[in-house]
């Protein structure tokens, strides 16, 4: 059942940590001294090298009979594709088998297995923790560093006397012997600005919801919350905080055993106002709130989308902002209108600056946008060179300073073209795609520029595969086509 608690008992806190970055957890005896074993993956290296070469002796072995293209194209695909996946295989092998070690280990007894155990006999790599007395039992926490290589060898940096572990042994008996559910910890602390470090909320309503129930709890003096019996499901905790504080609502999986919530709120200050059109009706879109100190971008807020009047409201941490639309992103034909920033300029020397405080609030910030664009469209056909096509799309990518800033794709209409609404000015990256009887064919990368009216693009086929995700050169830094 669930239950609230708000005091953390340091005991539980600390078994609860352990327990959730340990794959491994169980009680053992030392059976012996530490013995030395020789780890090697040189058996599966081998065994990957054979394979490579021999699918680069097939595909030389067919390159050298100088087929006709129109005969042979196929299945110099089929070769060259299996000699580059056969390549791959072998430098991904090598990359993650270790050369010959000979490695220290501690044969241990499992006596009690909480967690991740398969089997009684386990040894431990000896790497700079105290050597353990044989004959005597331990609590060990680890994970299996050396994988496949030897599953039964584990790395245990956190390992307790027995008789010392006794808070530990007691939540693992009660959180997994006796199936109680999971235990969620955490705190809610208060992000200082001009402090690396953080100030405990106290005292501050906890929403709980969790499979379609409601609860509610509070943090304890210095901040922390403790929730026991928390059944498998979608964990959402919204914190209830003053309008100045701003949190987003924490939501977690809930799989098992312990898990940690820490959530830091942030002061904040809010801006209001509204976006028209020229014509004085509401503007239907997103507004962009850029901070003006370049040294900030890497905070940028999410845009916000205005309602029917054109109404909108940010939440921000303080600070000197830019706000308007498009001046993030380019714009599109459901918002074909220059970058506009606020009071309604298209020249940023122009732009009026928007000042955050802490708490405090702009409210009523009026942006008119106008200059609007022309609209267009790009009929796309893909030519395959006469192999009949089926799925065919296109995906498209817009560039604004030759970076990605957004994708979408489309499917054709009945007539077999792809038409892609555009907006004069803004760059488009076009790659049609389709599947073939021979493989999954991706065209050309096009780049194109929007303008008013129809345009007409046919693009060709470039590579085919045997299989592939759709356009992932739509989304790549290569060069401009001319």
């Amino acid at each position: 059942m669930l239950t609230m608690a708000a005091p953390v008992a340091a005991d539980v806190t600390e078994a609860c940590r352990e327990f959730a970055t340990a794959e491994v957890i169980f009680v053992g005896r030392v059976t012996s001294a530490p013995i030395t074993r020789r780890i090697s993956g040189e058996q599966d290296i081998e065994k990957a090298r054979v394979i490579m070469e021999a699918a680069d002796r097939e595909l030389k072995a067919f390159q050298a009979l100088k087929m006709p293209h129109e005969i042979g194209w196929r299945r110099h695909q089929e070769l060259a594709i299996q000699a580059i996946k056969a390549r791959d295989e072998y430098d991904k092998t090598r990359a993650t088998h270790p050369p010959p070690m000979d490695v220290s280990l501690t044969p241990i007894l499992v006596e009690v297995p909480f967690r991740g155990v398969t089997t009684a006999e386990l040894f431990m790599m000896n790497i700079g923790q105290p050597e353990l007395d044989p004959g005597r039992s331990y609590l060990f926490y680890g994970t299996r560093r050396m994988g496949p290589l030897a599953p039964d060898v584990l790395a245990a940096d956190r390992t307790k006397d027995v008789e010392s572990a006794e808070a530990d042994l007691r939540f693992l008996h009660e959180a997994i012997a006796n199936n109680a559910g999971t235990v969620v910890h955490g705190s809610l602390t208060l992000e200082n600005l001009n402090d690396t470090r953080s100030s405990p909320l106290g005292g501050v309503v906890l929403r709980i919801s969790l499979a379609g129930q409601r609860y509610e709890t509070s943090t304890d003096a210095d901040g922390t919350f403790l929730i026991t019996g928390v059944p498998p499901g979608m964990l959402r905790i919204e914190p209830v905080l003053p309008d100045h504080l701003t949190l987003p609502p924490q939501s977690r999986r809930v799989l098992g055993g312990c898990m940690e919530v820490h959530m830091r709120a942030r002061v904040t200050g809010r801006i209001r106002g509204r976006v028209l059109l020229e014509n004085g009706a509401g503007f239907r879109g997103a507004v962009d709130l850029v901070p003006d100190d370049p040294s900030h971008q890497s905070v940028i807020p999410s845009p916000e989308f205005t309602n029917e009047r054109g109404e909108f409201e940010f939440s921000v941490s303080p600070g000197t902002y830019l706000l308007g639309v498009n001046i993030s992103r380019p714009p599109t034909a459901s918002a074909p209108f220059r970058p506009t920033y606020f009071p309604g300029t298209t020249d940023l020397s122009q732009a009026g600056r928007v000042v955050v405080g802490q708490g405090t609030e702009n409210a009523e910030v009026a942006l008119v946008v106008s200059s609007r664009l022309g609209e267009g469209s790009i009929d796309v056909s893909f030519d395959t060179h006469g192999q009949p096509q089926k799925n065919m799309g296109v995906c498209v990518t817009m560039f604004r300073d030759l970076r990605d800033s957004a994708g979408a794709g489309y499917e054709p209409r009945p007539n077999g073209l792809v038409t892609v609404p555009v907006v004069e000015g803004v760059r488009y990256r076009l790659v049609a795609h389709a599947q073939l009887p021979s493989g999954f064919a991706e065209s050309e990368i096009f780049d194109i520029i929007g303008a008013p009216g129809r345009q007409v693009v046919k693009l060709a086929v470039a590579s085919t595969k045997a299989m592939g995700t759709p356009c992932p050169s739509a989304y790549s830094d290569r060069p401009f086509s001319p």
